[in-house]
């Protein structure tokens, strides 16, 4: 058994779909490395509906980071800031829309074999858009960012612009999208992969302010943006 464990940290308000895709990232590994989940929810009520589901074992974990602050990056936030693995781990940020490919876990251990973060074809977008969809690092990547995967000035947009632009500035991305490489599928709405919901409506609410953030903060240095409020 391989000493790298794989970490997915997955922050939800839909828990009863965050479940079933749950079940393919479970049922889809092929090596034996550990791998731990821990969800990120509003209420305990959702917590308590996890912990039932038939996949939860004693390694997972859920917690609970309430609704105060609209969108996923807080609980992200939160999520990373707890983390504690071994520097040669690998981290994961999931989603409720992404799918993985059979054996994903073998792809990213074997590519990521050294400090860095993937980034892989997601099957929505090009190949220079500026876009981490899916994080993917090892934690000693998540270190060299200070475990900002997002950061909380956001509510729920361009964080994943941000974290493209502060990994490319420290020299840290790998590019895993080459013809023979997997796709994980990003189960978009917009694209017709499934269907929009009350949470997609949600989310357009802080699209304006978040683009405004975006702008500001890139006229920030490398350094400033790396610093946890």
């Amino acid at each position: 058994m391989s000493d790298r464990a794989i970490h997915i940290l997955w922050p939800t308000a839909r828990p009863a779909v965050m479940v079933g895709q749950y079940f393919h990232w479970n049922y889809r590994r092929t090596s034996e490395s550990p791998c731990y989940l821990t969800v990120a929810v509003n209420t305990e009520a959702e917590a308590d509906g996890i912990k039932k589901s038939d996949l939860w074992t004693k390694s997972n974990q859920v917690i609970v980071t309430g609704a105060h602050r609209l969108g996923p990056v807080w609980p992200v936030y939160q999520l990373c800031k707890q983390l504690t693995a071994n520097d040669d781990d690998i981290v994961i940020l999931g989603t409720d829309d992404f799918s993985p490919p059979e054996g994903w876990d073998d792809f990213i251990l074997k590519r990521l074999d050294y400090c860095g973060a993937l980034i892989i074809n997601d099957g929505v977008r090009k190949r220079g858009d500026r876009l981490m969809t899916l994080p993917i690092m090892t934690y000693s990547c998540l270190l060299k960012i200070n475990r900002l995967i997002v950061h909380p000035d956001y509510g729920w947009h361009f964080a994943d612009a941000e974290l493209y632009e502060n990994l490319d500035a420290l020299g840290l991305l790998r590019d895993a999208r080459g013809f023979n490489d997997p796709v994980f599928e990003h189960l978009h709405w917009t694209r017709g992969k499934r269907k929009k919901d009350d949470i997609d409506q949600i989310a357009r609410r802080t699209h304006s302010k978040d683009k405004l953030t975006f702008a500001r903060r890139m006229k920030m240095t490398i350094e400033e943006r790396l610093v946890c409020p």
